[in-house]
């Protein structure tokens, strides 16, 4: 049911029974009267089922219009209240939130942590990613003018955040820099965990196990480090030559005739 009804209309099924029932509603119907007709409803009515919400930070209903829970910034409109205090405050106490729904394995696990708990009373789960036709008709403008503009573009490739390539990194490896990447964890995993659990280093224990060091290590090795020394002139970089320890390095490596290859080819 639309307007944010389908969880007053799982009320039929609020009996003892060995599932709980599913209802879903989207940001616009739970701010018009989901909040008070399905959420608190079941709240008061001690209900035991699953309501979903929506969350793509606008109404579709009324063409893509800001909502209490929209994150955009509005001159004219108070924006930015969380659906999930919302909830929380007419007394919900199982609440989870999913940042990225297109996470597939992520909502399915959240969904059946919903359907099997122990804890009882009503469990609301808020799906939380923008609608993928709303984002390109709002980014695809901005896109075009940036070009036009000759700025610099980039489009998402890995899956994840910017900030986050030096854990994907760490995780998948990287055949140019030498690191071979924890086994098992292929791209589409790497950018699923990262999703759920933001750094390697908010990963639960459990997640990487015996590996999480090596993780660690890895992400190290992919960080580029902007703060380190490096030449107040050019001419600095300029090769003069091999130095006297090269000698002793060529040997090392079975090519003794390497140190005075180098230094025929000195300037």
């Amino acid at each position: 049911m639309g307007f944010g009804l389908g969880p007053a209309s799982t009320s039929a099924f609020n009996v003892k029974a060995d599932k709980r029932s599913i209802a879903v509603m989207g940001d616009g119907g739970f701010w018009h009267n989901g909040l008070t007709s399905g959420v608190a409803n079941a709240v008061f009515n001690r209900s035991d089922n699953l309501t979903i919400v929506v969350d793509n930070n606008y109404t579709s209903a009324t063409g893509g219009q800001d909502i209490l829970s929209s994150k955009a910034q509005n001159r004219t409109r108070s924006t930015g209240h969380a659906i999930e205090r919302a909830v929380r405050g007419v007394g919900v106490e199982w609440v989870r939130t999913m940042r990225r729904t297109y996470d597939v394995a992520g909502m399915r696990d959240a969904i059946k942590e919903a359907l099997t708990t122990k804890q009882k009373g009503p469990k609301v789960l808020i799906a939380q990613s923008e609608c993928m036709l709303n984002k390109q008709r709002r980014e695809k403008p901005l896109v075009r003018k940036a070009v036009a503009e000759g700025k610099r573009v980039v489009r998402e490739k890995f899956g994840v955040d910017p900030e986050r390539i030096p854990d994907y990194l760490a995780l998948v490896g990287d055949a140019a820099d030498g690191y071979p990447g924890i086994p098992g964890i292929g791209a589409v995993t790497a950018a699923r965990l990262i999703g759920r659990h933001g750094p390697l280093e908010d990963f639960p224990p459990a997640v990487l196990g015996a590996s999480r060091e090596l993780a660690l290590l890895f992400k190290d090795l992919a960080t580029l480090r902007t703060g380190a020394p490096l030449f107040s002139d050019v001419e600095e970089l300029r090769w003069r030559g091999p130095t006297d320890a090269f000698g002793g390095w060529s040997e090392r490596f079975g090519d003794a005739r390497l140190a005075e290859r180098c230094r025929k080819a000195a300037p």
